[in-house]
């Protein structure tokens, strides 16, 4: 992480409109922000529970300074830094309009210490560039995610709003690999007729993120989902390829580089799309983001569905109590070719025993009572197994019929031995009735009788 400059003491509290905020880390610094992990507060029917939020703060390292109580002050003439957290506030404005799924939810914006803040939802899964950078995504799972993101950007064109850095470093990640859009610092409102909100001019975008006509000052004046959609495709190309893509102006110059998707054996519909989204002449784009998304999605159906021994596929895994689809997110060696690699193995994590169950069956659940012994290993709980798993098998694995294991060495020829000793409960035996021999010996008698008689 680069120096950070200017940034509160950890332990600092901040008084927002609503909740107070302890500041516990320091997340990162951008040019015109410092983001916090604070732990909050909040109240419900049943009492009070601490959260983890992120807190946005409002500091220019280049314009602004901070005195020791924390006070932020202005180091620079003409107004300049109150220019840009005017910004900073339409910025929480413009999230706080947004309810989607897939854009990062904000609790409340306040001032304080002589600056702007906002509060939104912590999202531990780190970036989307984080996660790409140097070894890319598969396609199939690449498709799905880009169709995620292509969504929530969908629902932001519909409120008749343009984000202008839309990019993997501004794309979170949730723990179950959801994407979230953040960092709306150069969004732009427009109002139903296509007019700005505001006459402030649009930011130039990152490059390689943003087309060619970003830097046109008259951009702005008008409502370009084209500009959109550039970043859309380019953000596609780094999740494929794990690089960052090439400038407008060297597509331009030099042609889209077909050849960084050939090498990952992306199908060339997927490179189509990518190439058309980032063209440099803005009428050869789709021309809205349902467009865009009708066509990965004609890409994503020529894949046809997933084989059983497709390289990359997915993965059942749980998040918490919610059962999720996550594509296998690993790295495509550029030189594989398809239906060489190993098949991925499929994970249930609720499972003790790693997927794999015992041969001849599940034994009955047997756990200690509530003195926590049961000598005799009787208990059998009908409620079914506890959400920890199954217990262990015993070494050597289940009986077949549940008859116990022969002595070392095997069985006499003789037979079974006597009950009690290995020997199957068919073969025990048992004492005869005292009634049994008075009738044994008349019949004996009457036998003997009968022979001498014929003799």
């Amino acid at each position: 992480m680069a120096e950070i400059v200017g940034a509160l003491t950890i332990g600092t509290t901040l008084q927002g409109s609503v909740y107070k905020y302890r500041v516990d880390k320091v997340l990162g610094q951008g040019a015109f922000g410092i983001t916090y992990l604070c732990s909050t507060m909040v109240s419900g029917t049943l009492g009070e529970v601490e959260v983890q939020v992120a807190v946005k703060e409002f500091f220019a390292k280049e314009l602004n300074s901070r005195d020791d109580d924390g006070t932020v002050r202005a180091t620079a003439a003409g107004g300049l830094a109150q220019k840009y957290m005017d910004a900073f506030k339409r910025e929480s404005q413009n999230l706080s309009k947004m309810k989607t799924a897939g854009i990062v939810n904000v609790l409340e914006s306040f001032e304080a210490n002589g600056t702007v803040y906002y509060s939104m939802e912590y999202l531990s899964g780190g970036t989307l560039d984080a996660f790409v950078r140097g070894r890319g995504m598969p396609e199939r799972a690449a498709l799905e995610m880009i169709h995620k993101i292509g969504l929530a950007l969908a629902y932001m064109h519909g409120k008749k709003m343009m984000h202008l850095d839309l990019k993997p470093k501004n794309i979170m990640l949730r723990k179950n690999g959801v994407p979230i859009l953040i960092d709306f610092g150069l969004s732009k409102q427009y109002e139903s007729n296509g007019e700005p909100e505001s006459s402030s001019t649009i930011g130039l975008g990152t490059p390689g993120f943003a087309p060619i006509e970003q830097a046109n000052q008259n951009s702005g004046k008008e409502f370009q989902p084209t500009i959109d959609i550039y970043a859309l495709g380019a953000t596609m190309y780094e999740i494929l390829t794990g690089k960052l893509p090439p400038t407008a102006s060297e597509i331009l110059n030099d042609g889209f580089p077909r050849q960084d998707l050939e090498q990952m054996n992306i199908s060339k519909k997927t490179i189509d799309a990518v190439e058309n989204a980032m063209s440099p002449v803005k009428r050869l784009r789709p021309q809205t983001v349902e467009a865009f998304l009708q066509v990965f999605q004609e890409a994503q159906d020529s894949l046809g569905e997933p084989s059983g021994d497709d390289p990359f596929p997915k993965m059942d895994i749980r998040d918490e109590e919610t059962e999720v689809e996550v594509p296998y997110m690993d790295r495509r060696p550029s030189q594989a070719s398809k239906g060489t690699l190993p098949e991925r193995p499929r994970i249930n994590t609720n499972d003790s025993y790693g997927g794999q169950r015992p041969s001849q069956g599940r034994p009955s659940p047997q756990w200690p009572s509530s003195s926590g012994e049961d000598p005799e290993g009787t208990v059998n709980y009908s409620g079914g197994y506890p959400s920890g798993g199954y217990p262990a098998p015993p070494s050597g694995g289940y009986p077949s019929r549940g008859y116990p294991a022969p002595p070392s060495g095997g069985y006499p020829s003789g037979g079974y031995p006597s009950y009690g000793q290995g020997a199957s409960p068919k073969a025990q035996s048992q004492p005869l009735p005292a009634w049994v021999w008075p009738v044994v010996a008349v019949a004996g008698l009457l036998i003997g009788a009968m022979f001498g008689f014929v003799l």
